[in-house]
């Protein structure tokens, strides 16, 4: 999870520094809330033993896919909820 943290993090700094540069105001640290949710899921998932090892290879990157999906639209509703 701290390695998805510091990653989202990272990403962040990239257009974070140079608003905050411009004017000092709040800016939601949308990759790293999203990359934090990201791995939620994982440890989730590895918690409750959810193994896709028996799945077709066609539909595994859709289940991959959608799971990013989900958690990228969820990180903008909590985005939206904030600002």
């Amino acid at each position: 999870m701290l390695t998805f943290l510091m990653s989202g993090l990272i990403h962040d700094m990239i257009y974070i520094l140079p608003m905050l540069m411009k004017e000092i105001k709040f800016i939601f640290p949308f990759i790293t809330v999203w990359f934090l949710i990201i791995s939620i899921g994982i440890l989730l998932s590895e918690y409750l033993r959810i193994n896709f090892n028996k799945t077709s290879l066609l539909f595994r990157p859709i289940f991959h896919l959608g799971f990013l999906v989900s958690t990228f639209i969820l990180t903008k509703y909590i985005d939206l909820a904030i600002g």
